[in-house]
């Protein structure tokens, strides 16, 4: 049973991490928009991609994430994640937005388990298309929007995806900004995996886990 006060910790730190994953892709950017304008969100999800915490960016971003995950782990099972893995995606049919909003998923892993996973979103400023921005108000078909990315692996087990990069640098406009953002992405995941894994392995996973259900059931009685 996790008391209180253990649990109110608990949440803020959580809401620390997310918090320093979304610093960490605002300040790391390499676009105006994030840098900037702060187009972005990050957040923490249980291996079952249920949201555990979230940071104060764009909530909009975050209660679509819950789908895009689910459309990720569909393609890329957790049970075969791997350290170092990473996962994006832009497909409003496996659960994305629209293109320019590229959403990346890590895995949270210890000794060879998902324990967790972090996600984040970042608004990049062209992915291709018939207008500059992947925002046309003219297009017939989602083939002019731009470049439609399905889950894809973008590091496997650390190793980049150097097919995956070509393909993005051909089809952009602004091939070394885009990129940038995606790295920034990475390096914000990457923060985030490192704090939870920690404090996974400070309280250790019977009593995380516990704390994470007693969080969300906080959360679901509160929004009934």
């Amino acid at each position: 049973m996790i008391d209180v006060v253990t649990l109110e910790v608990f949440n803020n730190r959580l809401k620390a991490i997310a918090e320093e994953m979304q610093f960490t892709l605002e300040r790391s950017a390499h676009s105006p928009s994030i840098r900037e304008g702060a187009d972005c969100s990050a957040g923490i999800f249980d291996r079952d991609g249920n949201l555990i915490s979230q940071a104060t960016a764009l909530p909009v971003h975050l209660g679509s994430l819950g789908p895009a995950i689910e459309g990720m782990v569909k393609a890329f099972p957790v049970a075969g994640m791997k350290e170092c893995d990473v996962y994006i995606m832009n497909d409003p049919y496996a659960g994305g937005q629209h293109f320019p909003d590229i959403i990346m998923l890590v895995p949270v892993v210890h000794e060879g388990r998902v324990v967790a996973l972090v996600c984040n979103l970042g608004h990049h400023q062209d992915i291709g298309g018939a207008a500059p921005g992947g925002n046309a108000t003219n297009t017939t078909e989602i083939y002019q929007e731009g470049l439609r990315l399905p889950p894809l692996k973008l590091y496997d087990a650390g190793v980049p995806n150097i097919a995956v990069e070509a393909i993005l640098r051909a089809n952009v406009r602004i091939p070394d900004i885009v990129w940038g953002d995606l790295v920034a992405q990475t390096a914000a995941a990457f923060v985030g995996r490192q704090r939870v894994r920690a404090l996974w392995q400070e309280m250790g996973g019977g009593k995380f886990d516990e704390a994470v259900r007693s969080l969300q059931d906080v959360a679901e009685r509160m929004s009934r």
